[in-house]
């Protein structure tokens, strides 16, 4: 059986190859969903909750991002929880798990003048039955009430679930800005770029890019262009067209989030330098998962190229740990073994 499955997707690889690119992408990739399952893999077991796109009450022209911006903003404060699996957006369209979650969240908002009124409710995912709700109502735009009041409904939210944030990832995601401009910004470009079409990446591109120059400081825009970057890298690679470029300018990117930015553990990590009389550089280590998988990738042809087909091998491993669903890679793999003689491997 394991024989049979190995050469079937051996076979898929051939035949991804053989085809031409247009027909690659048509046939083969359906890419909201592929990028759907990398990050649901990235997602904590535990209690699971599922976050709607919220309701437009008043319905004023220029609230239209709301809808998801309330959602995503509020998804990703309970991501902060490790012991929470929070479904928003494409893994909530493409779940794998067919049980019901444990709690769903709706909502909705009201724009009246200069406020904006905020209601969230809490429902049991398997009853549909109210479990509490959290109304909130601030000064809008501009105003970091945006922020740190749907931030006070997700601990709330959280505390319902008994399950508690990484404090120090939750304090990144609610301080990330205080401009509701930047967060609009950011989040049509996110929107953008979630559809996951390459001919929408120039507009993500431009709106995150808006963010940067809204709010320097902030680690938004930046952290949507690695994102744009990483995901067109990839894109781009199972195409076998030219990809490196992109995961290039993506740790550019983090490297003038490292400098303008104010601290974004959600993407990278600094290690506390030892002390000493001349002072060290801050060494960044890369938390995305993509350009973890593309340094391995990069280190396993070298590798390869040079006939060290142990070091290409274990490197090759690295990258399809972090990005399983990476066909290239697994293609290279394939070949590495065959050429050290690991036939069952190889298959």
């Amino acid at each position: 059986m394991r024989i049979r499955i190995g050469l079937s997707i051996l076979l898929l690889i051939m035949v991804l190859a053989a085809l031409p690119a247009g027909a690659k992408e048509r046939r083969c990739i359906d890419w909201p969903k592929a990028m759907a399952r990398i990050l649901q893999d990235e997602l904590p077991q535990g209690r699971s909750i599922m976050v709607q796109p919220f309701t437009d009450m008043t319905k004023q022209s220029g609230d239209e991002w709301l809808m998801l911006g309330l959602r995503d903003y509020l998804a990703d404060l309970l991501k902060t929880s490790p012991d929470l699996r929070v479904l928003s957006g494409l893994t909530a369209v493409y779940r794998t798990d067919s049980t019901p979650p444990d709690y769903i969240i709706k909502g909705r908002f009201q724009h009246v003048e200069d406020s904006l009124r905020v209601f969230v409710l809490l429902l049991d995912g398997k009853t549909g039955g109210i479990v509490n709700q959290y109304p909130a109502k601030f000064p809008y735009p501009e105003n970091k009430a945006f922020f740190t009041m749907i931030a006070d409904i997700a601990t709330q939210i959280m505390k319902q679930a008994d399950v508690r944030p990484n404090k120090r990832l939750f304090k990144a995601v609610r301080n990330a800005t205080a401009s509701t401009r930047c967060y609009e910004s950011y989040s049509k470009g996110r929107q953008a770029l979630e559809t996951y079409q390459v001919k929408k990446a120039e507009v993500a591109a431009i709106w995150f890019s808006d963010a940067k120059r809204t709010d320097y400081r902030s680690p938004l825009g930046y952290q949507g262009m690695v994102d744009l970057y990483t995901f067109l890298g990839f894109y781009h690679k199972q195409r076998r067209e030219p990809f490196l470029s992109y995961y290039q300018k993506a740790e550019q990117e983090l490297t003038s989030m490292d400098k303008l930015a104010k601290p974004a553990p959600m993407l990278i990590h600094r290690k506390k330098a030892k002390v000493t009389k001349k002072r060290r550089p801050k060494k960044i280590e890369l938390e995305n998962r993509f350009l973890k998988s593309n340094v391995a990738f990069s280190e396993g042809m070298r590798a390869a190229q040079q006939g060290l087909w142990t070091e290409a091998q274990a490197a090759l491993k690295l990258s399809v740990e972090e990005v399983s669903q990476d066909a290239i890679t697994w293609y290279h793999l394939a070949r590495i073994e065959s050429k050290m003689g690991n036939t069952g491997a190889a298959r």
